[in-house]
């Protein structure tokens, strides 16, 4: 590991959760400025950091996001279209914001 870097939580990327993890539609948009909304009571930021690292890259989110090779076989966005619409999270994402698609291409 290497030095982190504290960052406001203005700076992070768009982060969203699942209500149901084997459906892509149920995608919420966390409100970074405010979690207790999007995430539940008692949810907080006590710092964030980022950091960067020797370690390999993380493989194998299908496992926890069943649906993704499906999705990237049909390249469907979140909503099961496959354009972009209407200006909803759903829509907006797709299989290619969750994976690298090298990961899938080997299993096909």
């Amino acid at each position: 590991m290497r030095c982190g870097h504290k960052i406001s939580p203005n700076d992070l990327p768009d982060l969203v959760t699942f209500a149901d993890m084997r459906d892509p539609s149920s995608v919420i948009e966390v409100d970074r400025n405010d979690l207790q909304g999007s995430l539940g009571t008692n949810i907080t930021w006590n710092e964030v950091a980022i950091e960067s690292t020797d370690e390999p890259i993380t493989r194998g989110i299908e496992h926890d996001l069943p649906w993704i090779p499906t999705y990237f076989q049909n390249n469907l966005r979140l909503d099961r279209s496959s354009l972009t619409g209407e200006q909803t999270i759903a829509n907006r994402l797709s299989w290619w914001d969750f994976i690298q698609s090298s990961e899938l291409k080997g299993n096909n």
